[in-house]
């Protein structure tokens, strides 16, 4: 049995991902182990190898919410990222010398495990959830040039920030920075991204990645209180801001949800919210998007990349509040491809209000239902990338 190593750290949209990649490595007769922090939320059947202490990114945001401000990708990168490695590399030349794998594939935050196979002389793979982690100016999608341009200036900071903050670690690993820090991020080889080609196409100018596609969730049920919701009345509004930004979200889902109820829509409010008791609202820890999205009117989130990518796959128009790293770069990708409408998660009721009305034009809709109709023909990221890592090295 071949065995792959994997490597992944973050919040629910950094890990699932990964996740779903050894759920298809083991239903390909192999074995993926899982290099991650302990206490990690995954699905029962992903094995996993513990790092370091125990990291739960949700609380993290309660604790800290600047983490989900303009300047969270370098406190992140400061606090977490070099942290996370250092404990990763001993881990997994542990676990290369225990398993022998016949490859490895690490989160693009995750150098410690490509170190410890390279060390080794195994291949390793490079994975991207978003084109921003790209560091590439090619990569910033359809933003307002404001917004573009902003994201011009961050591009060398953020690499500023990995190179200062991995430097040490390279030179305790003796391991030269590949291309500089560029290098590190962006590989000539092996370098893939979980999204599909109808999102972002590829290779880019100045990063060879090739887009496998977006990962695809196994088939889901809803919990019964949303089965009943959802046969009281007309399809509602979603309300899903990830694991992450409903932590910092203030005062936006109240806002989000007179808006609706102005337009006569009923809600389904997805996270760990307090809302006053309304007939119209019905709020829940969590349902699987999957399910749930192409049984509503509309979807209001934060435009990360694998709500994103859920809602697209529904057919369903978005309305899209980002907050910080890679969900400003999705969300006017989305609105460039006619999918959604954008709006500040800082807007007012009045502001929301007419943004959602802009997403339940007929129009919206139509082009939202043809999208999906495109990802339908996609393959499974997720597989697509378990079959390159069991194929024979070339």
């Amino acid at each position: 049995m071949s065995t792959v190593l994997l490597a992944s750290f973050g919040t629910a949209g950094d890990l699932l991902p990964f996740a779903r990649i050894a759920q298809r490595l083991n239903r390909r007769g192999a074995r993926a182990v899982m290099l991650c922090p302990p206490g990690s939320r995954l699905p029962p059947d992903v094995e996993t190898r513990p790092v370091g202490p125990a990291l739960d990114f949700d609380q993290e945001i309660r604790e800290r919410p600047e983490l989900m401000g303009p300047s969270g990708g370098t406190i992140v990168i400061r606090d977490y990222y070099r942290r996370f490695n250092e404990a990763l590399a001993p881990v997994a030349v542990e676990a290369i010398e225990e398993l022998d794998p016949v490859c490895v594939a690490a989160h693009a935050a995750c150098p410690g495990l490509r170190w410890a196979a390279r060390r080794q002389g195994l291949p390793e793979w490079t994975v991207h959830l978003a084109p921003p982690s790209l560091f590439s100016r090619h990569a910033l999608g359809h933003m307002p040039w404001a917004m573009g341009l902003a994201m011009r200036l961050f591009l060398p900071l953020g690499m500023w920030a990995m190179t200062r903050w991995y430097r040490p670690l390279a030179a305790r690993w003796d391991d030269p920075l590949p291309q500089g820090m560029r290098g590190l991020m962006v590989p000539e080889h092996r370098l893939v991204g979980l999204w599909s080609r109808a999102f972002c196409d590829g290779p880019l100018p100045d990063a060879a990645v090739h887009p496998l596609g977006f990962p695809r969730p196994d088939q889901a049920t809803l919990p019964a209180p949303i089965e009943a919701f959802l046969a009281a009345g007309e399809p509602p509004l979603a309300i899903a801001l990830g694991t992450s930004a409903v932590h910092v979200a203030g005062r936006l889902v109240p806002r989000l949800v007179a808006a609706a109820a102005a337009r006569g829509l009923r809600c389904i409010v997805l996270g760990e919210v307090t809302l006053p008791a309304d007939k119209g609202v019905l709020v829940q820890p969590w349902a699987d998007y999957g399910a749930l999205f192409p049984r509503c009117r509309a979807v209001v989130h934060h435009a990360g990349i694998g709500t994103a990518a859920a809602a697209m796959a529904s057919g369903r128009p978005a309305l899209l509040v980002p907050f910080a790293h890679d969900q400003p770069d999705n969300a006017w990708r989305i609105a460039g491809l006619g999918l959604g409408v954008v709006a500040s998660p800082r807007a007012s009721a009045r502001r929301l209000g007419a943004a959602l009305d802009r997403v339940l034009l007929p129009d919206l809709d139509q082009q939202a239902r043809v999208f999906a109709a495109r990802l339908a023909d996609d393959i499974d990221g997720a597989d697509a990338l378990a079959g390159l890592l069991l194929a024979p090295p070339t």
